[in-house]
């Protein structure tokens, strides 16, 4: 079996890698989208932790732990406010994998054409190349999910438009 057919046998067509890194994308997404809240909540606090003085004066919630967090958000904001962002973050992420499936899929097709290219290589250029990509066109999502999965019960943003 020659190197080219070998190294293409069970990658599918090129709509099959968008749809995989699609769905795979939307699955992850959503079964991750409630700890993703916590730690940008988390990260976004303005105060210390280990600064009781740093709380004076603090309106809204002090974040504390994720277990502290989750329950705080679960009882403001209700079982939903653990996926909010979630509508931006799940076009990231399917967005991001089919771009990641799509990019990687060609990238290893270009360099397997190359001479004297180790297939370690080959994947490691591949894979850095097509993160690179996904990340760059996801880029302005990636900010979406942010601001939105960063807002407490006080709205600042309260639709895609007016973000």
């Amino acid at each position: 079996m020659s190197r080219e057919v070998e190294h293409l046998k069970d990658e599918g067509s090129h709509w099959q890698a968008v749809a995989a890194g699609a769905i795979a994308g939307l699955v992850s997404r959503f079964c991750i989208a409630p700890l993703d809240v916590i730690k940008i909540r988390l990260q976004l606090q303005i105060h210390s932790l280990t600064d009781p003085l740093s709380h004076q004066g603090v309106t809204g919630p002090i974040y504390k732990g994720t277990l502290g967090t989750f329950r705080s958000i679960v009882r403001s904001e209700g079982i939903t406010g653990l996926w909010k962002g979630n509508i931006p973050a799940e076009a990231l992420y399917i967005t991001y994998g089919a771009v990641q499936f799509s990019a990687y899929r060609f990238v290893s097709s270009y360099l397997h054409t190359l001479p004297h290219i180790p297939d370690t290589v080959e994947s490691f250029i591949s894979g850095a190349a097509a993160g690179t990509v996904a990340t760059t066109v996801t880029y302005p999502l990636d900010l979406l999910r942010t601001r939105f999965a960063a807002q407490g019960t006080e709205k600042i943003y309260a639709s895609l438009l007016a973000s």
